[in-house]
């Protein structure tokens, strides 16, 4: 087979990999699907077609590409897609565009991870994204914000403090910052990257991982600036006791998690093998 048919048969399988992902420049459909779709499509939609896109990216990049080329050009879309998701985050009004793009920026994340320490990081890591979007949307879904505009809720956490925490624990979660389940993810993807120095053209890019999770915390803390410190509407909705501690409880969860690590490394286990096989050649 003629070397330009093949690698035009590897770039556009890329294309449809890095498509499913939801990576840079193969992202715009994610804020219309995210801002129309129901909720816990939306919340399927956020991790599990990362599991497949990710594996045939790095079978494709890692096998069909020259070294290291394919780790460069792979570096490449999983920068941009940290930094574009990042910084178009932080101008978000709507909560589902908001989370579009924090998905955009968690396919940069989530590539590194699976090309760089294929078997090793990629099941934890997609664990606790996958517990820390769902959470945020049941979190939003339990708030009374139908349009899903973020001024909906605006002073709404003064009433109603446990918002507040709720909204805060959430943020580092998806950060990755302590104490939080996604700090232990985020973690051991940066240690992981210093670690393969000696072996990895990515890992002068955990730089880059610290610096685009800081980056994040500001947009993830929309939610509980608006809660806290945005002029309440005039129309004040009232919470029952019940939906707050069910608010409360899943701003628990995801701290609470923090605190044992050895859950959070058997539900990662449950595909940690099978994951280690299909992310190598």
């Amino acid at each position: 087979m003629s070397p330009i048919v093949l690698y035009l048969i590897i770039a556009l399988c890329l294309a449809g990999a890095l498509f499913k992902i939801g990576a840079i420049p193969f992202h715009a459909w994610m804020p219309g699907v995210y801002a129309h779709a129901a909720l816990p499509v939306t919340a399927f939609l956020s991790v599990a077609p990362k599991v497949a896109g990710l594996i045939l990216a790095v079978r494709l990049l890692a096998g069909g590409l020259p070294q290291p080329e394919g780790a460069i050009l792979f570096a490449a879309f999983a920068t941009l897609s940290m930094v574009a998701g990042n910084l178009a985050g932080l101008f978000q009004r709507n909560f589902f565009s908001l989370m579009a793009f924090s998905s955009i920026a968690h396919s940069g994340f989530a590539m590194l991870a699976a090309f760089a320490l294929p078997g090793q990081i990629v099941p934890f890591y997609l664990a606790t994204l996958l517990i820390g979007n769902y959470c945020m949307f049941i979190f939003w879904q339990l708030l009374p914000a139908n349009s899903g505009q973020l001024a909906d809720i605006s002073g709404l956490g003064r009433r109603y403090p446990v918002l507040i925490f709720t909204a805060v624990a959430l943020a580092l979660s998806l950060a990755g910052l302590p104490p939080s389940i996604g700090f232990l993810a985020k973690f051991r993807l940066v240690l992981g990257l210093f670690d393969s120095a000696s072996q990895s053209p990515l890992s002068s890019l955990a730089i880059a991982v610290v610096v685009n999770s800081a980056i994040s915390i500001a947009y993830y803390l929309k939610i509980a600036y608006h809660l806290a410190f945005a002029a309440p509407l005039n129309q004040r909705p009232v919470l029952s006791a019940g939906r707050q501690v069910e608010i409360g409880l899943v701003g628990a969860l995801v701290l609470g998690l923090f605190f044992f690590p050895q859950l959070m490394e058997s539900i990662a286990g449950l595909g940690k093998a099978d994951a280690g096989a299909l992310l190598q050649w």
